[in-house]
């Protein structure tokens, strides 16, 4: 277990005001931090996926999300027909590097006590009060992607938001989220979890349901990388990737954003540890998002050639869509989408870097699914 989960010293803040007033104050020193030049000219248009997985709905993509699934034995190979559908006929370069996280096939069951929950949110609620990155990897001894993480969620405001969570084993990030005020966390997981706290859920795909369980703001950190490859005992697919990010499009609302990293440089798939995303799978990823900011962006990371074992995952937010505006003669209507505070908060949570994205003109690739 990662030591800096339990070591902070503190006491949660009982004040949602007093954090929020904390965290605008920080904000406003920190937002010119988050103004890189992400520019996705540099990523490829081609939609990689089988039109059955591009052309998919959300009902038929969360049906399948939500089969039961038992867990499976480690794969310790791709077979050839394997190997042309995870590299696309070869484009995409391989490397080896076997993880077994499947228990033995078993599946896995990560618990943390309430105890140990109310320290990380004391921890993390500390956190969120550094004014720099030094501070928050120095003193705070995050890792360069927490602490990117941790100034995105500085001036992009989640309060009172359902937050889901993609993929997990430690509860960090939820803590983090209910230190930021969120309501309560939602966390998505193959395997089995228990998060002792009453204001966190865990939910194996099986036990999902799309009513109660969408959310106004979702994370994914590292985690989408990983599915398809069969390291957590999940199934064997070459699209789990592009197909969990649908997924998690789909039980985001209207306007929601999401806090999502994946490891970025050249592209490449290193069965079963991880892909790495760059301008042949990044913009599949990113389908059906606008980008708000991303934090910690170096351009020349998406094809420099870099070791794989070390991993640069800058943190984009990304917002799905509001449908389009309703116009009719005598007014002018936008549906209701939320049931939480997001669509007020979502105007004030674009940065001075979004804005200032959005004012370079820079090109979108984006393909919106209407159907989705």
């Amino acid at each position: 277990m990662n030591p800096l989960y339990c070591s902070f010293p503190g006491r949660i803040m009982t004040s949602t005001m007093a954090m929020v007033v904390l965290i605008a104050f920080v904000a406003s020193t920190i937002s010119a931090s988050l103004a890189h030049d992400f520019d996705s000219t540099e990523l490829s248009t081609v939609s990689i996926a089988p039109v059955q997985v591009r052309g998919a709905s959300c009902r038929q993509l969360l049906a399948n999300y939500t089969q039961h699934k038992d867990a499976q034995p480690l794969v310790m190979a791709l077979n050839e027909e394997q190997k042309k559908e995870f590299t696309l006929n070869g484009l995409i370069p391989t490397a080896e590097y076997l993880v077994d996280d499947t228990n033995g096939g078993e599946g896995t069951h990560y618990q943390f006590s309430r105890k140990h929950i109310d320290t990380m949110i004391a921890a993390t609620t500390q956190v969120l009060g550094a004014t720099s990155l030094d501070e928050l990897m120095n003193k705070h001894r995050l890792t360069q992607t927490q602490a990117w993480f941790v100034q995105a969620l500085q001036v992009n405001p989640i309060q009172d938001s359902v937050v889901c969570v993609w993929g997990a084993v430690s509860p960090w990030y939820e803590a983090l989220a209910l230190a930021a005020g969120a309501a309560r966390t939602i966390t998505f997981e193959y395997n089995k979890l228990t998060f002792d706290h009453p204001q966190m859920i865990t939910v194996q795909p099986f036990e999902v349901d799309v009513k109660q369980h969408r959310c106004d703001v979702a994370i994914s950190t590292s985690s989408f990388d990983h599915d398809g490859l069969g390291r957590y005992g999940d199934p064997i697919d070459a699209f789990g990737d592009i197909k969990a990010m649908k997924v998690a499009r789909c039980m985001l609302v209207a306007g929601g954003r999401m806090f999502f990293t994946v490891p970025v440089g050249p592209d490449i798939l290193v069965f079963n540890l991880h892909r790495r995303y760059g301008v042949i799978r990044l913009g599949a990823m990113l389908q059906g998002f606008d980008v708000l900011d991303v934090s910690g962006w170096n351009q020349d990371k998406l094809t420099a050639p870099a070791d794989y074992r070390k991993s640069y995952e800058p943190v984009f937010v990304l917002q799905r869509p509001l449908p389009p505006t309703k116009i009719t003669t005598s007014t002018v209507t936008t549906p209701a989408t939320s049931t939480s505070s997001v669509q007020q908060s979502t105007e004030q949570g674009q940065t001075e870097g979004a804005r200032r994205l959005k004012s370079m003109g820079w090109r979108k690739f984006f393909h919106r699914d209407p159907r989705a």
